[in-house]
């Protein structure tokens, strides 16, 4: 007597022959009437008269051959669906309590399977390539991705459909089919849900064995209970199944928690998930999946000024990364590695510590000289700097490597925007937007150039774009609101926009400045200074909001306080020239207003002007702005000198300012008045 099992696999192989052969006829079929037809054709067109005939064959062939091509389609589209793996999740028995609050078993089944698509989901958003920076691991998560690609989760379901007839197939030939099944049971006051994986017969699951997860009652609905037991069962069934996939969940949901200016809120989430997917990742996979997470919790820290943490992290990345030995050649993935670690190291240096930040730029591409990512980061680097021409060298090189590298293009635009080459700053910029028409930054960046190009309506139609991408970029608003002020001149919708910008963002110490100047142009000093201190308590380190801090204690006519916010701004930062030249404003202002008690103060005043604007023309030896108010220091100081019967010197300083601008009809007609009087 045949036992059970031999009819079942006799029986799908009948069936599995019965579908080819009936399948085979129809494609048969209709190839031949193909082939018949086309022959016709062939024939008709011998003879150019037969136009008529030619006509009625073509009209026959279309058809099929139209027919024929939507059967192919559709082979493919089933022998691909074939292919993939699926997952039943059966309904989970629950408690006749939690079905009376609308927690049937069909709920929770779907609610289980919601749970693990939303993890693949995050999975196959995975790309091949970064837009803004190529960390190591992309192309070797893709498999990762290709795998998330496989599985079908579902809940059984009634009707006849193409996808039915696709699920009936597999179960036919027994592909890929694995169920999870279980039940909700209640304990006291612990909600306890048990769940079994079952592979198919041919291809049997070794974890049958329930896998439990228990919760402490949190609340009187048990609905936060179950929410977070749903999403450990999700987190569970990765965990036996494919930790590879868990983990690179985990990773990518740490890095789109940091991706944002202000993370503070979501630190500790961001924390928690690199340590999960670090926790969880197979150690068979390698170091480079490893370090990655390692490098962005690093990259997490030193957004929130935890430098020595982010030290820490990159360091621990760069010794997973480490050779075998001394002398052996790296492999490219860990060169790729090691490159993005130094990189996202040198970006966080770059502002507190630029020479150490080159550093990593120059080990970065050391590691990796194909590497586009570390090139346009040392580009941008450079151009916050002020060092322009190099700049756009690295940026260059950055797009050798990539063509269609949004970053690099959107930061040579910035580059070149700086420089005030305004056609071609737009044309890098649309060049990154037509690559990436998400790129919130590159929207914003040639607004800023539509803008000084004088197109105001092209200004704020791609703040309005930058915002409607994402409407939580600050900097679009801040933007958005300086155009507002200075073109339209409407301080009360620029305020607004600052406002939103806060909103957005509320560590954006930006957007507290330009509200602050905007209060300041209206007269209102205390709410400017106000601004100006809170965004001293997202950036102590912001040394122009001291600047302008110290011109409203100024405008108060508190001259003791503002000098010592800006000698504050020069402590903070000494290598900058804004606080030098507004201190040295303030002084000649003062010189030109004040009753000075005695001449030797008033002498000593100018010379601290002419102090503070030789240190800004050693940072900067062209700035025009240092340039021109050191001549008006000096011709001030030298009339100053003229009328105290000091000829000597205040022929002096007279030639000083014909130094700086040897054409300046004030300096010249006063210089040879003293020359008169001294001789």
């Amino acid at each position: 007597m045949m036992n059970t099992r031999f009819i079942k696999q006799f029986t799908r192989h009948v069936i599995r022959l019965a579908l080819l052969a009936f399948v085979g006829a129809i494609i048969g079929t209709i190839l031949a009437a193909f082939i018949v037809d086309w022959r016709e054709i062939v024939s008709l067109l011998r003879d150019w008269r037969e136009v008529t005939k030619i006509t009625n064959a073509f009209v026959s062939f279309v058809p099929k051959l139209t027919l024929f091509l939507i059967i192919v389609a559709l082979a493919l589209v089933v022998l691909r669906e074939i292919k993939r793996d699926q997952l039943f999740v059966e309904r989970i028995f629950v408690p006749a309590e939690l079905s009376e609050q609308g927690y049937t078993d069909e709920v929770i089944a779907r609610r289980i399977r919601d749970e693990i698509n939303s993890i693949l989901a995050e999975i196959r958003t995975i790309k091949d390539v970064g837009t803004r920076q190529e960390t190591p691991t992309v192309t070797l998560s893709a498999a990762t991705r290709k795998e998330a690609d496989r599985l079908d989760v579902m809940v059984p379901g009634a009707g006849v459909s193409l996808k039915w007839i696709i699920d009936y197939l597999k179960l036919m030939m027994n592909k890929g089919r694995e169920t999870i099944s279980g039940d909700i049971v209640r304990v006291d006051d612990n909600l306890i849900l048990r769940l079994r994986t079952i592979g198919s017969q041919e291809e049997p699951c070794s974890h049958e064995e329930p896998w439990v997860i228990t919760q402490p009652r949190l609340s009187d609905d048990w609905g936060e209970t179950i929410d977070k037991s749903l999403k450990q069962a999700a987190d569970k069934y990765f965990l036996i199944t494919s930790r590879d996939i868990l983990a690179t969940y985990y990773n990518k949901r740490g890095a789109d928690l940091i991706k944002g200016d202000d993370i503070r809120d979501d630190l500790s989430k961001a924390t928690a998930a690199f340590q999960r997917s670090i926790e969880v990742r197979p150690k068979q996979r390698g170091p480079i999946y490893t370090a990655e997470t390692y490098t962005n919790w690093g990259w997490a820290l030193a957004k929130v000024g935890d430098l020595e943490g982010a030290v820490a992290k990159f360091r621990k990345a760069l010794e997973l990364l480490e050779p075998c030995h001394p002398k052996s050649s790296m492999s490219s993935a860990i060169a790729r590695g090691r490159a993005y670690t130094y990189v996202t190291w040198g970006n966080a240096l770059k502002q507190g510590a630029f020479p150490q930040a080159i550093e990593k730029y120059q080990k970065a591409v050391d590691n990796d000289p194909g590497y586009a990512y570390a090139y346009a980061s040392w580009g941008d680097a450079l151009r916050q700097k002020g060092v322009l021409g190099e700049a756009i060298e690295k940026l260059q090189k950055a797009i050798k490597i990539n063509p269609k590298y949004d970053y690099a293009y959107t930061t040579w635009g910035d580059t070149l925007l700086e420089m005030n080459d305004l056609a071609a700053a737009v044309e890098k910029l649309q060049r990154a937007i037509r690559i990436n028409p998400k790129h919130t930054h590159a929207h914003v960046l040639l607004g800023r150039a539509f803008a000084k190009q004088g197109d105001h309506a092209g200004a704020i139609a791609k703040f309005q774009e930058a915002v409607q991408v994402d409407p939580a970029y600050a900097y679009a608003y801040v933007e958005w609101g300086k155009q507002l002020l200075d073109e339209q001149q409407d301080p009360a919708a620029a305020i607004e926009k600052y406002r939103e910008a806060v909103t957005a963002n509320r560590q954006y110490d930006l957007a507290y400045v330009r509200w602050g100047n905007a209060l300041f142009g209206q007269g209102d000093h205390v709410g400017a200074i106000a601004q100006y201190r809170n965004a001293l308590k997202v950036n102590t380190e912001h040394d122009y909001a001291r600047v302008r801090w110290g011109e409203a204690l100024a405008a108060q006519g508190d001259h003791e306080g503002a000098i010592a916010k800006f000698q504050e701004a020069v402590w903070v930062s000494p290598e900058r020239v804004t606080a030098y030249i507004a201190w040295a404003k303030f002084l000649l202002f003062l010189l030109d207003q004040k009753d000075y008690a005695t001449a030797e103060e008033k002498l000593r005043d100018y010379a601290t002007a002419e102090e503070k604007l030789r240190t800004a023309l050693e940072i900067n030896s062209k700035h025009a702005e240092a340039l021109a108010l050191l001549g008006q220091a000096y011709i001030a100081w030298g009339t100053f000198l003229f009328n105290q019967k000091d000829y000597a010197t205040a022929e002096e300083k007279l030639r000083k300012a014909l130094d700086i601008e040897p054409e300046d009809a004030e300096a010249l007609a006063l210089r040879d008045h003293v020359i008169a009087r001294f001789r």
